[in-house]
This record gives structure tokens, sequence and C-alpha cells, in this order.
């Protein structure tokens, strides 16, 4: 990482949380912030003294002061950047943006290096699974330390379908509260405790795959659904209203309109 840190131009949700992973990762000990965006109280780091959050005047000055950029304005918003920065062959942008090739990148931010990176906002808390394509050594290096894991794609189209993963957290976020809702109306069971189960039980399936990797999820799904159990009666239920396909469907559809 050079001395001059991270320029982070469009200062979102995505790009602050971005911000806190590295920061307290001490992966970057200076972040450069573009003129507009979340203000810098909300980007503080606690405990990590060394990491130092300047907020610049100009997009451009924030491209003067850093070779590495992360840009995290809206993909309606990527050409009217790429149009007011001047950049040079010294530059490397990570790309937060869905929508948009590889190939249309480098075009707009030629002559410099592009990456496309995507996460969730858990990557604030350092959990996240960071997605990179093309594989690019440097971004590895950089976001490693900030995250779970980082998947590299060989293909962009694999790539974009790892956003879908993404997304799907706020699917399964809509779904939870659903449940909360019910519990709490249908039995009177207490919101913080109906919440505190389920986020207990959301837990217990990602550790069932992470300590059972040579099963598929559907096979560990079968050994807690035995026949003639209420899981298994269940899980008959949703296939019967097509509960499945029906998330198979939404997730085509949103990659149809992310290849678009």
């Amino acid at each position: 990482m050079k001395k001059n840190g991270l320029g982070v131009i469009g200062v979102g949700e995505l790009s602050g949380a971005f911000i806190r992973a590295m920061g307290s990762s001490e992966a970057v000990g200076n972040f450069y912030l573009s003129p507009r965006g979340l203000p810098i109280t909300e980007l503080s780091v606690g405990g990590h003294e060394k990491v130092r959050l300047q907020r610049l005047e100009k997009n451009q000055s924030v491209a003067d002061q850093c070779q590495i950029l992360l840009i995290g304005v809206r993909p309606g918003q990527l050409a009217d950047l790429a149009a007011e920065l001047t950049l040079t062959t010294s530059h490397h942008l990570l790309v937060l943006a869905a929508g948009v090739t590889h190939e249309q990148l480098e075009t707009m931010f030629h002559p410099a290096r592009v990456t496309r990176v995507m996460a969730g906002l858990a990557v604030a808390e350092g959990r996240s699974a960071i997605s990179i394509y093309p594989k690019d050594e440097a971004a590895m290096s950089l976001l490693s330390p900030a995250c779970a894991t980082v998947v590299n794609f060989d293909d962009e189209l694999s790539f974009d379908a790892s956003i879908l993963a993404v997304c799907a957290n706020a699917w399964w976020l809509a779904q939870l509260e659903v449940m909360i809702n019910w519990m709490q109306s249908e039995t009177g069971m207490a919101r913080d405790k109906a919440r505190a189960l389920l986020m207990a039980n959301h837990a217990d399936v990602s550790m069932l795959m992470s300590v059972n990797p040579d099963k598929t999820p559907a096979e560990i799904a079968d050994r807690i659904g035995t026949p003639g159990t209420y899981t298994a009666q269940g899980m008959q239920e949703l296939e019967q209203m097509g509960a499945h396909d029906g998330w198979c469907n939404v997730l085509s559809n949103i990659l149809k309109k992310i290849k678009k």
C-alpha cells in the first residue's frame, strides 16, 4: 500500500463499510474522501488511532493524492465522474458498482487499471466475503485483512451472480422480519426474544455448512428434516407452494437486469 493512503470517491453506506473494515484491519492508515458523502463522524474507526480521515474539496484532489481509489458512486454517475477525472496508468480503481462491465469501466476510466469489487454491509465488521473481478493481487493484498474471505472470479458472469448473494442478505432480513412479526402476533412471544432466537438459528445454518463442507445444503436440510418431523412437513408445504422456485425466478430476473 502506498504511503499516500486510499482515496474514496462516493462515500455512501457500502464504501463507508469498506472504510471501517480497512481501517480496523489497519490495511489502510489514511483515507482521503470526496467532497460529498457520509459525515466523517459516521466513519470513525473506534480504538484505531492510526486511522486518519480527511475530506478533500474536489474529486480530482482525491485522485491527485492517491494512486488507489475506491469508487462508490451509483452506476448512473460513473460516466460523469470519469469525464471529471484526469487519471494515469499509475491509478488503480476498485469500483463498487453493479450492472457496468469491466470493459465499460476500462473505457470510461482509461488509462487507469480497474478492478470490480463487491461485498455486503457486514464487511464493516470484517466478516463478509469480498468478490473481485478480474483477479488482482494488489486488490487481494489490500482487502484480505478486512474480510472473512476474498473470492476471485475468472469470468464476469460469475462475478455478477455473486452480487445476488449480497442482494439476498436484504431478502433474508425481510423474511426474518416477517417471521419475527408472526411469532409476536401469533404466539405472543416478545419481539426481542423472537429476534434473538432467529438470529441464533440463522447462525446455525452457516455453522452447519462450515463444519460439513462435503454435504450439500439440501443434504444437511434432510438430516434436520427427517421423515415424519414437523420440519419435513414444512419443507413439503414450501415446495408445494413453489417457494423455492420463486427465489430462483427472482435471482434470474435480477441477473438479467444486472447484465443489461
